[in-house]
C-alpha cells in the first residue's frame, strides 16, 4: 500500500491517483481538495485544509498532518485548559 503524507494547509503535485481513489479523495469534501495536472490523465495535485486526519482508499493511505508538532500542540492545549466557558442552556 502506498503512503503519501501531506502537511495541514499543504500541497503536493505529480500524483499518480487511479479512478478508486480519486473518487475516495473527491468524497472528502471542501478541506482536501485534488485537481488535475496539465496535460495529464492521471497526475493530480493534492491540496489540504485545516482538517487533520488519515484517508484510506484502495491501495493508498493519504495522512494529513498538522503542522505543529504534537508535542507543541499539546503544550498550547495545557495552557489553554480551564479557559473555555460553555454555555448552559
Amino acid at each position: 500500500m502506498r503512503q503519501i503524507d501531506i502537511s495541514e494547509f499543504g500541497q503536493m503535485g505529480m500524483i499518480a491517483l487511479d479512478r478508486g481513489q480519486r473518487d475516495v479523495l473527491l468524497s472528502c469534501g471542501g478541506e482536501l481538495s485534488i485537481s488535475p495536472e496539465p496535460n495529464t490523465e492521471d497526475l493530480w495535485t493534492i491540496r489540504a485544509g485545516s482538517h487533520i486526519g488519515t484517508v484510506v482508499a484502495p491501495g493508498l493511505t493519504l495522512r494529513v498532518r498538522p503542522k505543529l508538532s504534537i508535542a507543541r500542540l499539546f503544550v498550547m492545549l495545557s495552557a489553554a485548559a480551564g479557559q473555555i466557558r460553555w454555555d448552559k442552556q
